[in-house]
């Protein structure tokens, strides 16, 4: 009954893999798209961060290459892929534009496919310094134009700041909907096992 359990999680958690593969490859194709508006004069982003771009496409297809070609699965490819993505996201705040955020929000919520408290804790303590220091490279790189972005003291106070406490604040409601799930995992093991019990008596 215990190895049953252990399946379970494990083609959770398989599943999980293919199901984050399948949003980077989204994300790839968006990317690209991007590409192509922008020679088409929709979008006026510089072609000297079309490397930035690239770069970004090719980490995005790592769980592809991790997960679904060469079947690695396991706890520390996990976590390597999870910081690649914060470090792309976090090169692509800081080079492109402050709107790229919602790639690290993204990341805190798909982190609860995993239904682990961890995966969400791990996403996030590390995408909030990971922001941080991309807000500041993207204040000296002055690519932020807005205001009151254009000051120190604006980046500190109306970007960092607000932006640390909206990961956070999304960072619990995503360790609830964890919580919530593992409790629901527990208790169809339970279940489970408690019918396979039944069934021996009988």
């Amino acid at each position: 009954m215990i190895n049953f359990a252990n399946n379970l999680i494990l083609d959770f958690e398989k599943d999980s893999d293919r199901r984050i593969s399948a949003i980077c490859r989204v994300l790839t194709v968006l990317i690209i798209v991007v590409i192509l508006l922008n020679m088409l004069h929709v979008f006026k982003i510089s072609i000297a961060l079309y490397p930035t771009l690239i770069v970004s496409a090719v980490i995005l297809l790592m769980p592809t290459l991790f997960y679904d070609i060469l079947n690695l699965r396991s706890r520390f490819i996990r976590y390597l892929v999870r910081t690649l993505l914060i470090f792309m996201s976090g090169l692509m705040y800081s080079i492109l534009s402050y709107h790229v955020i919602i790639m690290l929000v993204l990341l805190v919520v798909v982190s609860c496919l995993y239904c682990k408290r961890e995966q969400v804790i791990f996403t996030t303590v590390l995408s909030i310094p990971v922001m941080a220091v991309s807000h500041l490279i993207a204040f000296m790189l002055q690519t932020v134009p807005d205001e009151p972005l254009v000051t120190l003291q604006g980046v500190l106070l109306y970007g960092i700041i607000l932006r640390v406490i909206e990961l956070a604040a999304i960072s619990v409601i995503c360790i609830g909907i964890t919580g919530k799930f593992q409790g629901l995992i527990a208790v169809l093991v339970k279940k489970i096992m408690s019918c396979t019990k039944s069934n021996r008596l009988w």
